[in-house]
C-alpha cells in the first residue's frame, strides 16, 4: 500500500503542471468532503432572507462603488464598514454584468487562490510534495472553505486570493498591487503584511519585494484618504474592541486560535523550533510573532475564525524558514515531508471551527449525509 501511495504521490510531483492541476483539484475537493462548510445554523426561510438582505446589501455597491453606506447604516454595523471593501464590486461593476458577475468573480479567484497557494508552498521548500501537503494544511481550513459559504458578501477568499497572489509574484509593485486589492478587498489582509515579507526574505526575494508588503500599509492609508476626501466615503470602525466582544472572544481563545492554522500550527512550531536549534532564534521569534499578531487581534472583532484566518501565510512562512535553514543532519528534506503531510492530516480530518459570538463545528460529509451534524 506505502508503495502505491508513494508512486501515485511521484506521479503527481513529477511535472509542475500535473503538480498544480491535481493539486488544486484535491485542495478543492477534500476540504469540504472532511468539513462540510457552512453557516450557522439558521430555520430554512430565515436563511433565505438573510441572503437576499446581504445581496441587496451588495447590490448597493456594485451599482455603485462610489456608494457610502455611513449614510443609511450606523458606523458600528458590518454595512459600514464595508465602505472601502471595494476590489470585488468595483470588478462586477466595470463588466456590466453587475451582481450576475459576482459569483463568477468569487471562483475565478477560488482558482487563483488555490493555484498561488501550491506554487508559493513549493517556493517556500523546493519540494513538491511538502508543498501539496502544506497546501492541504491551508486549504483544508475556512481559507480553502470560505468561497462555498460566502452567502453574505465577505469575499475572504478574494481577498486571500491576492494575498497569495502578493506571495507568488516577485517584484515590488506587483507584490504591492497585490496586497492593495487584498486590501481593499478586506482591509484585515494588511495585518498578514510582515508575514509576506518574511516570507520573501526567506525564499531569496530581492529588497524591494520584502519591503513591498509593508510600503502598501501607507499607500492603502493615503488611497482611503482619496477616497474619502474625492468620494465622501467616510470611515467606520466604531464597535471594534468593546469590552463585551473581547471578554466573549477570551473564553471562546483556544477555539479561536486554532480555527486559524489548524494543522498548519505543527509547521509554525516545527519551523520556529528548528531554526532556535540552527541558532537563528532571531527569525523563529520574528515568526512567531507575525504568526500571533492577527489572531491576537481577532479577539476584537465578533467573526473571530474570519479575522484570524488571514493570518495563514504564517503556514507558508515558517515552512519557508525551515528550508532556509542550514542543512544539519541528512534527511531534512524528509522531515519536512513528514511534518507537512502530518499538518495535512490533520487540517483534513478535524473538523473546522467558526467562532464568531458561538463556535459552530462544520460537519464532515459523511455525519451530514447520516444526519447527525454535531450541534452547536
Amino acid at each position: 500500500m506505502k508503495a502505491v501511495i508513494a508512486a501515485g504521490l511521484g506521479w503527481i510531483a513529477a511535472t509542475r503542471s500535473r503538480f498544480l492541476m491535481v493539486g488544486a483539484v484535491l485542495c478543492a475537493l477534500l476540504p469540504p468532503l472532511f468539513s462540510w462548510p457552512e453557516l450557522p445554523p439558521m430555520p430554512a426561510p430565515a436563511q433565505a432572507a438573510w441572503a437576499q438582505y446581504w445581496h441587496d446589501i451588495l447590490k448597493l455597491k456594485v451599482d455603485n462603488p462610489a456608494y457610502d453606506y455611513t449614510r443609511d447604516f450606523p458606523p458600528e454595523s458590518n454595512q459600514a464598514k464595508r465602505n472601502f471593501r471595494i476590489t470585488v464590486p468595483l470588478i462586477a461593476h466595470a463588466t456590466g454584468l453587475g451582481m450576475s458577475a459576482v459569483p463568477v468573480i468569487r471562483f475565478a479567484l477560488q482558482g487563483m487562490l488555490l493555484v498561488c497557494l501550491l506554487l508559493a508552498a513549493e517556493r517556500a521548500c523546493g519540494d513538491r510534495l511538502a508543498a501539496l501537503g502544506a497546501a492541504l494544511a491551508v486549504a483544508g481550513t475556512y481559507v480553502g472553505t470560505s468561497v462555498w459559504m460566502d452567502e453574505w458578501g465577505w469575499f475572504d477568499n478574494c481577498a486571500q486570493a491576492f494575498l497569495l497572489l502578493a506571495l507568488v509574484v516577485r517584484r515590488p509593485l506587483p507584490v504591492a498591487a497585490a496586497m492593495l486589492a487584498a486590501a481593499f478587498t478586506d482591509e484585515r489582509s494588511l495585518i498578514a503584511a510582515p508575514l509576506v515579507c518574511l516570507f520573501h526574505a526567506w525564499t531569496g526575494a530581492g529588497r524591494g519585494a520584502r519591503w513591498a508588503p509593508l510600503a502598501a500599509i501607507p499607500a492603502y492609508v493615503a488611497a482611503r484618504a482619496v477616497l474619502s476626501l474625492a468620494l465622501g466615503l467616510h470611515n467606520a470602525s466604531a464597535g471594534i474592541g468593546t469590552y463585551d466582544m473581547v471578554s466573549l472572544n477570551l473564553r471562546a481563545f483556544p477555539a479561536g486560535a486554532w480555527s486559524a492554522f489548524e494543522g498548519g500550527w505543527l509547521l509554525v512550531a516545527v519551523a520556529c523550533l528548528a531554526s532556535f536549534r540552527a541558532s537563528r532564534p532571531v527569525q523563529a521569534l520574528l515568526l512567531a510573532a507575525a504568526a500571533s499578531a492577527p489572531v491576537l487581534a481577532a479577539v476584537a472583532v465578533t467573526d473571530f475564525s474570519r479575522s484570524a484566518s488571514y493570518g495563514f501565510p504564517a503556514v507558508l512562512a515558517g515552512l519557508a524558514l525551515w528550508a532556509s535553514l542550514p542543512a544539519g543532519a541528512p534527511g531534512t528534506r524528509d522531515r519536512i515531508r513528514r511534518w507537512a503531510a502530518a499538518a495535512a492530516v490533520v487540517s483534513l480530518i478535524s473538523p473546522n471551527l467558526f467562532v464568531m459570538g458561538r463556535t459552530f463545528v462544520q460537519s464532515n460529509a459523511l455525519v451530514r449525509l447520516l444526519g447527525a451534524s454535531p450541534r452547536p
